[in-house]
């Protein structure tokens, strides 16, 4: 709350929570399905989930009821080795909640430097929204990785042409090569 523009936070909001807290349990069910062949050269993977089982009331308002609409995920794809040392993994992901659908296809593929790094890029196509690209590194068992979203949409007048930066950060508890993913 502001007094001659000096923030105060002693005044008064003028809000009245009877509870500063709420229960919203939550529950999702899926499965995933990964060829973990050690000789064969393509490696099919697929998942299937479903997000909010539960319905989850959204509304911060306690006399109103807005329930959170069931999301859908699919993905899957395949990791192709093409030698000891290069993967290419062509993959796809489908998303469905409400009235919204999102549709990204791409390929990710990874260089194996030495036993301890491996050097990760891939390019990835957000339907009718973005061109993502992605370069990273995997270090022992923790993969640091970078991706820039380039608006293509309608909207790209209005963000003037930039699109979203992202870093992660992953850690892995196995450090076998197989089991780290891209």
């Amino acid at each position: 709350q502001y007094n001659d523009g000096t923030f105060n936070p002693d005044l008064p909001s003028g809000e009245n929570f009877d509870s500063y807290h709420r229960f919203m349990p939550e529950a999702a069910i899926g499965f995933h399905y990964e060829s973990l062949k050690e000789f064969f050269r393509m490696k099919p993977y697929g998942s299937f989930a479903i997000f909010h089982c539960t319905y989850p009331n959204e509304s911060f308002l306690e006399n109103k009821k807005t329930r959170l609409p069931l999301r859908f995920v699919l993905s899957g794809g395949t990791k192709v080795v093409v030698n000891e040392k290069i993967e290419l993994d062509p993959n796809l992901l489908f998303m469905h909640q409400g009235t919204a659908n999102e549709f990204i296809l791409g390929v990710n593929g990874k260089f194996i430097a030495t036993d301890e790094i491996t050097y990760i890029g891939g390019l990835s196509m957000r339907f009718k929204d973005a061109v993502i690209l992605t370069a990273g590194c995997k270090y022992k068992n923790v993969v640091y990785r970078m991706s820039y979203d380039f608006n293509i949409s309608p909207l790209k007048t209005y963000t003037n042409g930039k699109g979203g930066l992202e870093f992660s950060v992953v850690f892995y508890q196995s450090n076998r090569r197989n089991q780290i993913g891209f």
